[in-house]
C-alpha cells in the first residue's frame, strides 16, 4: 500500500488515539473505520440533527469512561466488514 504523512494537531492525534481498539492498530484501520461508520449513517440517516450528535458525544463519554460497546461490535452490528 502507497502511504502518505498528513499533518493533524497534538488534539487530534490524542482524540484519535483514544478510539484505538487496540495498541497496535494502525491508524489508516481506524481512520476507514471511522469514514465506514460515517458512510453508513449517512446512508442511513442522512440529515445528523443536534440530538443525534448529543448522543454520539453521550457515546463517547460512556466509552471512556468503559461503558459502551466495542467498535467490533459496532461494525458487526452495522453490518460492516473488519476487512476494510
Amino acid at each position: 500500500m502507497e502511504q502518505t504523512s498528513i499533518q493533524i494537531g497534538k488534539e487530534t492525534l490524542e482524540r484519535l488515539k483514544s478510539l484505538k481498539e487496540y495498541r497496535r492498530e494502525t491508524y489508516d484501520e481506524l481512520l476507514n473505520k471511522v469514514i465506514a461508520i460515517i458512510e453508513k449513517l449517512n446512508k442511513d440517516e442522512p440529515e445528523l440533527t443536534q440530538s443525534i450528535l448529543a448522543e454520539i458525544e453521550q457515546g463517547r463519554k460512556e466509552s471512556k469512561e468503559g461503558k459502551g460497546v466495542s467498535t467490533k461490535q459496532l461494525m458487526k452490528k452495522l453490518g460492516l466488514s473488519h476487512g476494510l
